[in-house]
Order: C-alpha cells, then structure tokens, then sequence
C-alpha cells in the first residue's frame, strides 16, 4: 500500500448561511467584551450597535424575499425604516413608532447611517471645569459617541430579536433566529 497516497472522494454540499444570525451573535459577543474590557470599549459598543443594525436588514432581507413577491424590486430602494413597515403592514403587525421597538430601531439607523457615511466635525464647547482637567472621558462629544453606550447597544439587541421574533411568528416561522445554529450544512460523501 502506498503511503503517499491521497483518497479523494467526490462530494456534493449545499449550506445555507443564515447572515443575520451570525450578524446577531457577533453584536451580542461585542458588546460583552465591551463590557467586560473598558480599555477600547468605545469600539466593541460601536461594533455591536452596528452588527445590531445589520442584523435587522439582513432578517428583513430574508423575511421579505419569502414572503413578498415584489422584495427583489424593492430591496436596494427602500431604507430599513421601510422594508419593516412594508413587513409589518404585510404581517398585519401595528406598531408605534414613537415606542419601542420601532423607536430604537429608528435610532439605531441614524446612527448607523452616519456611521456609513461618516464625515470630519467640529466640536466647541466652553464653560467651568470643577474636576480634574485629566478626565478619563471626554469633555465633549459628538451626538454619535454619546449614543454608543453599552445601555443603547443592549436595548439595540434587545429590540431587534423582538422584532425579529414577532415577525417570524406572524410569518409562520418555526423557528425564525437560529441563535447558535447559524448555518445548516448537508454532504454527501461517495468513494
């Protein structure tokens, strides 16, 4: 027998990545190092608000390619804010917008439309300073570094599974987030 030899075997696979839950697990994974490391914790919240983001129009992707027939048309042409309303009206869900979950999601997208398209700004502010002047945090803030907190990032979290679940369920989802199971996979080995 050859010991240099190499079987091979043919082989047939198909896998099916479901995005937005690997998207969801790493928002999740961020924001708890980001909790647990201080040091760079800005950049882990940041990371996980934008995964979080990310994680809804990716289920909405998802969603409304099986359960609307127009979604190819309107998918690259409708903002997020859109696409869950064109689900949730299809769904027969009621929201408010002005209450959560549609409010945080409303945030979220405005803060992950100016990070998309991000761009140079300058900040002044005066006044009297009663503390040491070696403040660990910064005396002055752009509106999105105040948003990346790790309260927003987990309320973030929070509201997209809900959304995510109250759509699957509505849908007829059995089960609509594979938290852990992100992906099936099926092979088929032959010699």
């Amino acid at each position: 027998m050859n010991k240099d030899r190499v079987e091979q075997y043919s082989y047939w696979a198909k896998r099916e990545v479901k995005t937005y839950a690997v998207l969801y697990n790493g928002a999740k994974s961020l924001l708890e190092v980001g909790k647990e490391i201080e040091r760079g914790s800005l950049y882990q919240v940041m990371a996980s608000l934008i995964f979080s983001a990310f994680t809804i129009e990716g289920w909405l992707n998802h969603l409304g390619k099986k359960k609307i027939k127009y979604w190819e048309e309107i998918e690259k042409r409708v903002s997020v804010k859109s696409k869950l309303m064109i689900l949730c009206d299809h769904l027969k869900i009621k929201h408010d917008p002005s209450k959560r979950p549609i409010q945080t999601i409303t945030k979220l997208f405005h803060f992950r439309d100016f990070m998309a398209h991000a761009r140079t700004e300058t900040l002044e502010k005066e006044g009297l300073l009663k503390a040491n002047p070696r403040l660990r945090k910064t005396l002055i803030e752009t509106d999105w570094e105040k948003y990346c907190t790790t309260e927003n990032a987990e309320r973030s979290l929070t509201d997209v599974r809900k959304i995510i679940e109250e759509l699957g369920e509505a849908a007829g989802e059995k089960y609509p987030v594979a938290w852990l199971g992100s992906e099936e996979h099926v092979i088929s080995l032959a010699t």
